[in-house]
């Protein structure tokens, strides 16, 4: 197998902050009168909230941990998208929402839908390098 190279993350997305008052969407929302969707967007919101603090940790972690948790922030991305997806079509998605996010990536020089095809090939790399360091142990 190849070697491959450890990548620092651009300093940028250590400094750039969204504004904690900007939510994707109103919390009188009529979706969101729904038990089911109300507990989803709660519990995803603990578990994101967990696995970025949780990620601090991420270079002391053995390369099984390090893989668990790459599963654990995928499965969280995916659970945003389809609530996302979900209130997009729903046609309640906050337009303030869209465009401080939309403003945050092109600060980055990125496009939304570009940030996170660039995200998902930041943790496939993150991936193989901790399958690479298992092989090696």
């Amino acid at each position: 197998m190849a070697a491959v190279a450890r990548v620092k993350m651009p300093t940028a997305l250590g400094t750039m902050r969204v504004p904690a008052d900007v939510r994707p969407f109103s919390m009188s929302s009529a979706a969101l009168q729904s038990d089911v969707i109300r507990e989803e967007y709660e519990s995803l919101m603990r578990d994101h909230d967990f696995l970025i603090k949780y990620g601090g940790s991420y270079r002391s972690f053995d390369p099984r941990g390090q893989e668990i948790f790459l599963d654990q922030m995928a499965a969280v991305a995916e659970r945003w998208e389809l609530l996302l997806g979900r209130f997009r079509l729903m046609g309640e998605l906050d337009p303030d929402y869209t465009a401080v996010t939309e403003a945050f990536f092109s600060e980055l020089g990125s496009s939304t839908d570009e940030f996170y095809v660039l995200l998902r090939k930041a943790h496939s790399l993150m991936r193989k390098q901790a399958e690479q360091e298992g092989l090696q142990r």
